[in-house]
């Protein structure tokens, strides 16, 4: 583990008990462009119905909650999947930019921890294509054989927020590590592309999920997942307010 700066604490607390998988791979998801990641990780939720086991806490949290048939959930939430040795990472909320190191530290100490056979994070890329295409970036070389036949490779470019410091992180301790980028337009819901992503994973992790759900209730994701993303604005122009650019 990381030793922590006394002078700068981190204010990220992973609070998860009663794991019964050994050697889980991590699934960690958080909004971002397209809110592809968002919407991979709400399908498989509510399709794999995992156990909740625990919850990530933080003061750069927002103060929301989410509910679910009128019980109060935490807006970042740990589950698990005992018969696929997965833990999935979700979170309902944008983490702010501000914050990201200390939430990326926070996972990356904790998964080595755990001891995990694989992280995989997944965000969303944007580009002018009418395509869907997944592309796709590992935290060594030996980690590209695993992928390189299963999406486009990400050879140039740079992954913002979380899925893209948690791979660095996840380098840096010697923990296998594998982002996703699922190609979008831009800030509007794609589940389109998350499905996408969706079909890699099947074929990465043996799975047979299936997304004719997900294409079928397109429009619904969208209605759902557009409230997310006027919160992502709502959230960059309270920070534009209190990080002001000068120059």
């Amino acid at each position: 583990m990381a030793e922590e700066n006394p002078f700068f604490p981190l204010e990220v607390k992973i609070n998860v008990r009663d794991l019964k998988s050994a050697r889980p791979f991590v699934l960690a998801c958080f909004p971002g462009l397209g809110l592809v990641s968002t919407i991979v990780s709400s399908y498989l939720v509510q399709e794999i119905e995992p156990r909740l086991v625990g919850f990530i806490e933080s003061r750069w949290l927002p103060p929301v909650v989410a509910t679910q048939n009128g019980i109060a959930q935490p807006p970042v939430r740990v589950y698990e999947v005992e018969n696929k040795n997965l833990i999935i990472i979700h979170s309902d909320v944008p983490i702010l930019p501000a914050a990201v190191f200390d939430f990326t530290i926070s996972i990356a100490d904790w998964v080595k921890e755990l001891n995990v056979s694989e992280v995989l994070s997944v965000a969303g890329v944007a580009t002018m294509s009418d395509q869907r295409r997944v592309f796709g970036a590992v935290s060594d070389e030996n980690m590209l054989d695993r992928i390189k036949d299963r999406v486009e490779i990400f050879k140039f470019g740079t992954i913002s927020g979380i899925a893209g410091t948690l791979l660095t992180e996840c380098a840096i301790r010697d923990i296998p590590a594998i982002t996703l980028l699922g190609e979008t337009r831009g800030v509007n819901p794609d589940p389109g592309s998350a499905a996408e992503v969706i079909r890699v994973m099947n074929d990465l992790y043996g799975w047979d999920i299936g997304v004719e759900k997900l294409e079928e209730e397109a429009e619904r994701f969208e209605a759902e997942m557009h409230r997310l993303a006027q919160q992502m604005k709502e959230q960059e122009k309270t920070e534009r307010k209190e990080f002001p650019m000068y120059g």
